[in-house]
């Protein structure tokens, strides 16, 4: 069984995205949203107590349901752009096709599409997405190294494992590797980490090599 998820529901309109809601809490993730529900008012649960802001904690994924007919952005939806400010992936459920929708504005930044049917599986496969653009942050910045030490770049590869709240990141390179090379690159990787990882209480770097037989001096 995959690891339930820290969800923000976003809606286009109260109640739009109940049925989301379930579909998720079904699947066993924890589900957060930015107005209580069934709340009329466009009033953000974070403008009346900051706190109860649910990107003051962890969130995994946000999922956008927007109602059928929807012209544009509305009121509601002004989680979306805390999500985007936070690094948060967003799936966006409801309408079928809105990646070719010219009044989306929000299209840019959305990650996944998705049906509720399917709705479990589109945010873990935007979470995986989410990680992936950290990961390509992290070898844009260890790569070089690796080069440099004349290793072959090409089979350097990094994983993320997240267990809110600690985050750990494991770069694997070709042996063999000095410790000052792998020290080198686990400065780097966690210097890429930092813009990505403000709300983790621990992020760790650990560097493994791909040849046992690795230099240790």
């Amino acid at each position: 069984m995959r690891e339930p998820l820290d969800v923000l529901l976003i809606e286009s309109h109260p109640g739009v995205g109940d049925a989301s809601a379930r579909v998720l809490a079904e699947a066993g993730h924890r589900v957060h949203r930015c107005h209580d529900a069934g709340d009329p008012s466009w009033v953000c649960v974070g403008l009346t107590d900051p706190s109860a802001c649910p990107l003051e904690g962890h969130v995994d994924v946000a999922v956008l349901a927007r109602a059928p007919g929807s012209t544009g952005p509305t009121p509601h939806e002004d989680g979306v752009r805390c999500a985007i400010r936070s690094r948060v992936p967003i799936v966006e459920v409801g309408l079928g096709a809105r990646e070719t929708d010219p009044v989306d504005g929000y299209a840019p930044w959305v990650t996944l599409h998705s049906h509720e049917a399917a709705l479990d599986a589109a945010c873990h496969a935007a979470v995986t997405l989410g990680n992936q653009r950290i990961v390509d942050a992290v070898l844009e910045r260890v790569v070089p190294l690796v080069a440099e030490a004349g290793l072959p770049p090409e089979r350097t590869h990094a994983t993320i494992s997240s267990h809110w709240p600690g985050l750990t990141l494991t770069v694997t390179i070709p042996g063999p590797a000095d410790r000052r090379l792998e020290q080198a690159i686990g400065v780097r990787a966690y210097d890429a980490l930092r813009l990505h990882t403000d709300g983790y209480s621990t992020v760790d770097v650990n560097v493994d090599v791909e040849n046992p037989d690795r230099l240790l001096v």
